[in-house]
């Protein structure tokens, strides 16, 4: 996982360093045991939405091609099990 993250992070200026043209987090409305932000796109790439499913039951994913889960088993059929976290294209 952590390669496939830092490859990303090199392929997807929305996860490059702070720089003049970053934005602000943008922050979705989620049950209290999520937590769920975009990172927006700069350098004409994509945004990137980070996940966090910190509750008890899994959370229904909003749309958006996975880049990367925090376990094997993370995400199924478009829910983010408990205790799991997935990044995807916002």
């Amino acid at each position: 996982m952590a390669r496939t993250a830092l490859k990303l992070r090199k392929e997807l200026a929305a996860l490059g360093g702070i720089t003049i043209d970053t934005q602000d987090l943008i922050w979705d409305e989620t049950p209290k045991e999520v937590v769920s932000f975009v990172r927006p796109e700069r350098l004409g790439g994509h945004g990137v939405r980070s996940v966090m499913n910190m509750g008890t039951t899994p959370y229904r994913l909003p749309e958006g091609e996975v880049l990367l889960t925090s376990s094997a088993d993370a995400v199924v059929a478009g829910e983010l099990a408990p205790n799991a976290a997935a990044w995807l294209i916002a």
